[in-house]
């Protein structure tokens, strides 16, 4: 379980891919979120999306309202879990 830094989330969830782990609860800026989770065919999906969804089952569990933290960010947040997909891996 994590809270990111959200400056360095992109490559951070890249690294994360190239291990092995079951199940990976983050807290991400809410829209970051969105794209993890985006479904084909919407504004937010992208390579992000195709490349999480590939390893993962990603599920955005809940947001969190920027005024539940102090400081105050400037951005609301999302809780994501992870779950690792079992299969093989493509060349």
């Amino acid at each position: 379980m994590s809270n990111l830094p959200y400056s360095i989330s992109t490559p951070i969830t890249f690294k994360l891919l190239e291990r092995y782990f079951e199940r990976g609860i983050l807290t991400y800026q809410l829209e970051f979120a969105r794209r993890l989770v985006a479904k084909p065919g919407t504004k937010d999906y992208g390579r992000l999306s195709v490349a999480v969804q590939h390893y993962c089952d990603v599920r955005l569990i809940r947001k969190i309202p920027r005024g539940a933290f102090y400081p105050k960010p400037s951005v609301d947040s999302g809780v994501v879990e992870l779950k690792r997909r079992q299969h093989e891996d493509v060349d």
